[in-house]
């Protein structure tokens, strides 16, 4: 982490699979699922000295402002 939103290397990260039908709540509930899996691995990783960063490429970020509706 930095100074900056969501900017810094990447320390771990798992894909989700996102439905078309998936709604707010049901992406919610299983990216924090997702995530809560993770911690104690990143954690035991991080611990054990096996966590590479992973810069960002910046040039690739992009950003979603909340939804309209």
């Amino acid at each position: 982490m930095d100074e900056n939103f969501d900017t810094g290397p990447v320390l771990m990260q798992e894909a989700v699979s996102v439905a078309p039908s998936m709604g707010y709540s049901e992406l919610r509930a299983k990216c924090c699922k997702t995530a809560k899996a993770m911690v104690g691995e990143l954690l035991d990783s991080l611990d054990e000295g096996m966590i590479i960063p992973v810069e960002q490429n910046e040039a690739l970020a992009s950003y979603e402002g909340h939804p309209r509706v």
